[in-house]
């Protein structure tokens, strides 16, 4: 609801988690899908390189909503973690103390699990300012990652 105006926008989508971004513009939704496409965020000669998909696998399903237009836009596809389940499955307790999102609300950290390097990666995409485009970048391995709220 903006608070202005009075004015309602619902947002109709089957989501499993969800979290809002610090500035309030938008959500981080959180859904399971049988048809991933999912990033494969690795090293490339030592350099990061760009993601590679692995296409039609189940998959945890990260979109960010515009909260004033409902628009969205797929981020990634995710293999989560045993860890990373513990907060899924209880996410209405933790909504409060863990976030996503980074401070500024620009960027989202993901965790996914890379079949073709059989590591366990953290990703972090991030939103340009219109929400229509992001890049994906892994940035280190482990099972759980949010950010700091300051």
């Amino acid at each position: 609801m903006d608070l202005k105006t009075g004015k309602k926008t619902t947002i109709d989508r089957s989501a499993m988690m969800f979290f809002w971004s610090p500035d309030g513009a938008k959500i981080a939704l959180y859904s399971l899908v049988t048809d991933g496409k999912l990033p494969q965020l690795g090293y490339t000669s030592g350099k990061l390189a760009a993601p590679a998909l692995q296409n039609n696998a189940t998959a945890l399903r990260i979109e960010v909503i515009d909260a004033a237009t409902g628009d969205a836009i797929t981020v990634a596809d995710t293999v989560p973690t045993r860890d990373f389940l513990q907060f899924f499955q209880f996410f209405d307790q933790y909504s409060r103390a863990v976030t996503p999102w980074s401070p500024d609300s620009s960027s989202l950290v993901f965790i996914t699990v890379n079949s073709v390097s059989q590591t366990v990666d953290v990703g972090v995409a991030t939103l340009d300012k219109t929400i229509n485009a992001f890049t994906l970048s892994r940035v280190a391995a482990g099972s759980v990652a949010f950010w700091s709220p300051q």
